[in-house]
């Protein structure tokens, strides 16, 4: 009991100090946003669904208390949610590879089926809610440039840019929040694997031999020609269907990687640099995704698989 009470107390405070620290930090915040539900997973792998559901709990009694209810849903459906459902599958030996699809989709369901509830509690559209909120983010980037002293003419481009940006992250919303559902999952996993130590098991490939399903390439090759030449919904479906298949690929592509690394004995903490310098570095992740989706006929990582079984 007393160890319960323990992974409980400790998932909670865990999830609670991080989602504090992304508040604190600003947009500097954002990465560590995607760390918040590791806590709460890390509960569930190490002490069952019930002990990651009183974690919840517990921190939805101190949201409920410094911030209200809105703060508590808040938690619930961005960080909770993430958490209980992808290490429910997890526990119940669905593969990783699995799970981060299930677990997208559920999460995107349920964040829609909130956003319902409280645009009827506003009485206001739930497009609007969203329109609204993203207004409100693109007048905040606003009023940062502003606040920088920037020159007039740079200035300008960067409002003409945030503009741009905003308009287009109005019609791929719907894109958008899957991806970033499908990162915060894939984030998940990755530390779950690393924090396991032999407590539970993660089913699934091995990372570096990750491949995505064959069938997706066709509609990744739709989605292309519907954002290239398309107008009106289609080159809207088009553009968010991309935005959620292209990590897809930019994943098998590290996984290519991470192959490759293995192979020539890449020492671990070089293989960690290489990784952010790939995420973070132009243009290293239009290249890595380039060969996630060309490994579908080139098959980069067969002449190593074949001779490990000869």
């Amino acid at each position: 009991m007393l160890a319960l009470i323990r992974q409980v107390l400790l998932g909670a405070a865990g999830s609670l100090l991080l989602q504090f620290v992304a508040g604190s930090l600003g947009m500097a915040g954002t990465l560590v946003n995607l760390l918040v539900p590791v806590p709460l997973a890390l509960t569930v792998m190490a002490g069952g669904l019930l002990a990651g559901a009183l974690a919840a709990f517990v921190a939805f009694l101190v949201l409920w208390f410094a911030g209200g209810p809105l703060a508590m849903a808040v938690f619930g459906l961005q960080y909770a949610a993430p958490a209980l459902v992808l290490a429910g599958l997890l526990r119940r030996r669905v593969a990783w590879e699995k799970a981060v699809v299930i677990g997208t989709v559920t999460v995107f369901l349920l964040g829609v089926a909130g956003l319902a509830v409280y645009a009827g509690s506003v009485d206001r559209p739930l497009m609007d809610v969203v329109g609204g909120y993203l207004q409100s983010e693109i007048d905040t980037a606003m009023q940062m440039g502003e606040a920088a002293s920037m020159p007039p003419e740079q200035l300008d481009r960067y409002r003409e840019v945030v503009s741009g940006l905003g308009e287009l992250l109005k019609v791929t919303f719907i894109g958008w929040a899957l991806l970033v559902i499908e990162i915060m999952m894939s984030v998940q996993v990755l530390l779950l694997n690393r924090l396991s130590r032999g407590r539970y098991q993660i089913e699934g490939c091995e990372f570096r031999r990750f491949k995505t399903a064959e069938w997706l390439i066709w509609p990744l090759i739709a989605a292309g020609f519907a954002a290239a030449l398309g107008s009106g919904p289609v080159n809207v479906a088009g553009l968010n269907l991309l935005i959620v298949l292209l990590p897809a690929y930019f994943l098998q592509g590290m996984a290519i990687v991470a192959w490759f690394f293995a192979r020539k004995g890449v020492p671990p903490f070089m293989r960690g640099a290489g990784y952010v310098l790939i995420a973070l570095v132009n243009p290293l992740p239009l290249l890595v995704t380039g060969l996630g989706v060309f490994d579908l006929w080139v098959d980069f990582r067969a002449p190593r698989l074949k001779q490990k079984k000869s």
